[in-house]
């Protein structure tokens, strides 16, 4: 008995095994398809014959060759036409006109003799490379704010030049122009000419010819002037 129980649970296995699977389907899919086989299908209706159509009365078309999209060759398209740069415009370079008014350094006012500034504790071991540049002492126990003998000098009022001497600039009173009617307002015995930095050669060029007419003296001059 239990040889012939031992078969029949082998021939079962074996039917189960041969058996193909089926695919796992969640309950809400199952219901959709089931849903789905119940509709029934709409039929669609049948093509008419040349025949029928012609009983009907409705003119047929005639069937237009299929053309295989493969054969049909696309025109070759052209490439753009790159247009070309436009090229920048040249400068125009002007001469440059010399000057003939030049101020002498001979006529500067000469100051009254002052101190070289030096800041605190100069001379020590250099630890900056800005040692010789003036530094205003703030330290409460500093000795040069204290004005101690040997400690220095510090910049004060009393060191400033007259009123006579200042805002000269090599004897003369500077006076900035842009263009060359301005410089009819400058007095050139105790005035002189100083052009803005925003001029350019063109104009520059009408100024200084200008000036040495007048004998006015340009403070400014350039590189190539002189």
């Amino acid at each position: 008995m239990t040889g012939e129980k031992t078969k029949s649970s082998d021939a079962k296995t074996a039917e189960k095994k041969a058996k193909p699977k089926k695919p796992h389907v969640s309950k809400v899919k199952k219901d959709v398809v089931d849903r789905k086989e119940t509709v029934p299908k709409k039929e669609e209706p049948a093509e008419k014959t040349d025949a029928v159509a012609v009983q009907e009365g409705v003119e047929t078309q005639p069937e237009t060759a299929k053309v295989d999209p493969v054969a049909v060759q696309e025109p070759e398209t052209k490439p753009a036409e790159v247009k070309p740069k436009k090229k920048p415009k040249e400068k125009k370079q002007y001469p440059i006109v010399k000057i003939t008014n030049v101020a002498d350094k001979s006529n500067e006012v000469k100051k009254d003799k002052k101190p070289k500034f030096l800041r605190q504790e100069f001379g020590r071991p250099k630890k900056t490379k800005l040692e010789e540049k003036w530094r205003r002492p703030r330290g409460i126990d500093s000795k040069k704010l204290e004005k101690k003998r040997g400690k220095g000098c510090l910049p004060s009022i009393g060191y400033k030049k007259p009123l006579s001497q200042s805002q000269l600039h090599i004897g003369y009173r500077a006076v900035r122009v842009f263009n060359a009617s301005e410089l009819q307002k400058i007095n050139p015995s105790t005035e002189a000419a100083v052009i803005a930095s925003p001029v350019g050669r063109k104009k520059r060029n009408e100024i200084i010819a200008a000036a040495n007419k007048a004998k006015i003296v340009v403070l400014n001059p350039r590189r190539g002037e002189i």
